[in-house]
């Protein structure tokens, strides 16, 4: 178990599911609000509805800050109770495993080697050398940083951005979701069995 070297409370098991039901929706309507002016505006429409969309882009990426400090929450009760799950080291400190995920280049490896950390604290019957969620996750980010990449190359026709954006961060939910599901069910079994 980890020491909290400002705190002198023991650590205690966090509950996730309340979590994963609101992350899961901030996440998928954010994007969808978020692409909303630009579908309208590629389409010709302007006037009321154009004003309509730039509020729902605005709500949408309120949505997504939300969303992400709901990622926070249960990242950090994630990884507490996985410190109280088992005893295998993690290889991302507690600061940096936040830190990570807004870090460019630096958050196309770290946030893959916490989300195998707590897969593998809160499973330990998964094979190690099984190709998991995690992986699967992984895999679509890293294809999702390439292709917002060469698609905002010179040498490629110019897409929308809120158009792109909106989808790579979709996608990006869409893999993590499954991931974050099956973290939570394992570690409130966990629980429940105690």
């Amino acid at each position: 178990m980890t020491s909290y070297p400002f705190s002198s409370a023991v650590p205690v098991f966090r509950p996730l599911t309340r979590h994963v039901r609101i992350l899961a929706t901030l996440m998928v309507v954010g994007p969808l609000l978020l692409a909303s002016p630009a579908l309208l505006f590629e389409s010709g429409i302007t006037g009321r509805l154009g004003l309509l969309a730039s509020a729902g882009s605005i709500v949408g990426a309120l949505l997504l800050l939300a969303g992400m400090m709901r990622w926070i929450d249960w990242l950090t009760d994630a990884r507490t109770n996985a410190e109280l799950m088992s005893d295998r080291p993690h290889r991302v400190g507690r600061g940096l495993m936040v830190v990570s995920w807004f870090i460019p280049i630096v958050n196309l490896v770290l946030p893959y080697l916490v989300l195998r950390d707590l897969w593998r604290a809160s499973l330990p019957e998964s094979p190690a050398r099984r190709f998991t969620l995690v992986e699967l996750w992984w895999l679509v980010e890293v294809t999702m940083f390439v292709a917002v990449v060469v698609l905002k190359a010179p040498f490629v026709p110019q897409l929308n951005i809120w158009l792109l954006l909106a989808a790579a961060a979709f996608v990006h939910v869409a893999a993590l979701i499954p991931v974050v599901v099956r973290i939570s069910r394992a570690q409130e079994a966990w629980q429940a069995a105690r």
